[in-house]
């Protein structure tokens, strides 16, 4: 994702999507890729490109962020609707919910781009735990935005 959006160069650190799963395997939840128990010395923290910093280290990150994510990829504000997918907790970890048929709430394990399914979101305009979790679902097939992390 990151290398389409054109973020990725050479001997760089990898990105990491801020996006859960519920399928229950080793990385289904974003904090298992975020790697959030380095210690805090090795922990770079998290800023935009060009800034502003969002979180001193993980803890930080996971409990409110210093600034809502409202930029793309190119540095640019979002425009039009500020919803982020990510199936994700303020902790980092996957929500783990079904819609009323019984389907994940992450449209079909990240497969579907259907109006019958729904998925988690966040709101990118947003600081507070509401970045990452803010009902009311939304369908599947409304665009919305990816978070990204560099690795640190």
């Amino acid at each position: 994702l990151a290398e389409l959006g054109g973020l990725t160069k050479d001997g760089a650190p990898p990105f990491h999507a801020w996006l859960s799963d519920n399928n229950g395997t080793e990385i289904s939840s974003a904090v298992d890729r975020l790697h959030p128990n380095a210690s805090p010395e090795l922990q770079a923290g998290y800023m935009l490109p060009g800034g502003p910093m969002l979180a001193i280290n993980f803890e930080a990150l996971s409990s409110g962020l210093m600034s809502a994510i409202a930029k793309d990829e190119a540095g640019q504000p979002i425009a039009g609707t500020p919803s982020v997918w990510s199936n994700t907790s303020v902790g980092g970890e996957a929500l783990g919910l079904v819609d009323n048929m019984g389907d994940p709430t992450s449209c079909e394990n990240w497969h579907s781009a259907t109006f019958e399914h729904v998925g988690e979101r966040g709101i990118a305009t947003q600081a507070q735990p509401s970045w990452t979790q803010i009902a009311p679902v939304q369908h599947c097939s409304t665009p919305s935005q990816l978070y990204c992390f560099q690795a640190g």
